[in-house]
């Protein structure tokens, strides 16, 4: 007689072993869902709901870079996948759509340069992608509000994402050329690199009168040229601390001042370096004071500001300013750049964007003139203290 035990023991064996090479050798389901799911996307997409602006921020920095050695605008993109934990390489086509967005016109492919074929190696989820902007071609049709929209085709693995794979760009041209100083053409009409001996008296003029405030006396004597340099000396003569500055001859409606500049620290906290714009009318505050740079009495010169001031209407002894700390030594050499046009105040340092004003109020509509000053806030200094401007420039709008 058959043993029933036997044979269930076998029964069991065979169903355990089909079981075992039936869903055992089989793919995990998970991964084939996983593998079904893997995306390619342009991430930039999920940034915004509609339209991704430029010039615009993006976790508070702008989110492009204008490349000045380039003479491009580089708007950053990224390529990137989801859904797969085994990266294997795969590559992705990139191009311009005929889409345009509503009151723009689409950028011209003479305007731009991107690759093509982005190529993403195994082991990665994301690649960096760059749009360049071509500035001599934006500047060429500067008053032009363009856009491009991007879309990816042609994946060489995985599955485009529909909903994510088209990113629509606005180019605000005018606004993008102006935030970078970009939009104006400007003319050199003064330049001085004091490149000689002496300061040249027939363009500045130096002052002779009391010190700022009446704290010691402004005199010819603190100016030298050396090395290329004008060299502002502050120091204790005769008992009195004898500072000075000076004023270009010539006044300027709106125009760009460009000057390269250094102030030595001040352990006695009594002098300030300035260079500014100074009203023709003499009339202050009502018709401003644009100070580009100054550097306060710390002795540290770990910092500098510009000062903007204004007069409101309520009569000339009424002084209103804007401010705007540079977190940058002045006691290292600075490039500063202001721009001043009808409609802002933009201010560049080492050619980079800092800062903006844009209040009408505070802008001055006058002839203004270049002064180079370093100024004594105490009547008394210490060792003397040395201001160094190394060149000026000033243009006109064409």
């Amino acid at each position: 007689m058959r043993n029933k035990k036997t044979s269930y023991t076998k029964f069991a064996f065979l169903v355990s072993t089909f079981f075992l090479l039936f869903f055992g050798c089989q793919p995990n389901p998970d991964e084939e869902n996983l593998k079904g799911k893997a995306l390619i996307y342009l991430n930039e997409s999920a940034l915004v709901t509609d339209t991704y602006p430029v010039p615009g921020t993006f976790n508070s920095t702008k989110n492009y870079t204008y490349i000045k050695s380039e003479n491009k605008i580089k708007i950053p993109l990224t390529i990137y996948r989801s859904g797969l934990q085994e990266l294997e390489s795969f590559s992705v086509s990139i191009s311009q759509t005929n889409e345009v967005l509503n009151g723009t016109l689409k950028l011209p492919s003479e305007s731009y340069l991107l690759p093509k074929i982005v190529d993403i190696v195994q082991g990665t989820r994301e690649k960096q992608i760059d749009l360049f902007l071509i500035v001599d071609s934006l500047k060429a049709h500067k008053d032009i509000h363009y856009s491009i929209v991007l879309t990816l085709s042609n994946p060489t693995k995985y599955t485009l994402d529909e909903s994510l794979k088209t990113i629509k760009i606005d180019i605000n041209v005018p606004e993008l050329l102006k935030n970078e100083g970009l939009y104006y053409s400007w003319d050199l009409v003064f330049e001085d690199n004091f490149d000689g001996n002496t300061i040249n008296t027939t363009i500045w003029g130096t002052y002779y009168s009391a010190g700022h405030a009446g704290n010691g006396l402004r005199r010819p004597e603190a100016f030298s040229v050396l090395n290329g340099n004008l060299v502002i000396t502050a120091q204790m003569k005769d008992g009195q601390l004898v500072s000075g500055g000076m004023a270009h001859r010539k006044n300027y409606k709106y125009g760009r001042f460009e000057f390269r500049v250094r102030t030595e620290k001040d352990p006695s906290e009594a002098v300030s370096g300035v260079v500014l714009t100074w009203p023709q009318s003499e009339q202050w505050p009502l018709d401003g004071e644009n100070d580009i740079y100054e550097t306060g009495t710390k002795a540290d010169r770990e910092s500098f500001s510009t000062y903007i001031h204004y007069g409101d209407g309520l009569g000339d002894s009424y002084n209103k300013q804007y401010h705007f700390l540079h977190q940058f030594p002045a006691y290292e050499w600075q490039t500063i750049i202001m721009d001043w046009t009808t409609e802002s105040i933009k201010i560049y340092r080492d050619g980079n964007i800092v800062w903006e004003l844009t209040d009408k109020k505070a802008i001055p509509q006058v002839p203004h003139h270049l002064c180079l000053q370093l100024d004594a806030l105490k009547k008394i200094i210490g060792d003397p203290v040395k201001m160094y401007v190394d060149w000026v420039r000033i243009y006109q709008q064409k």
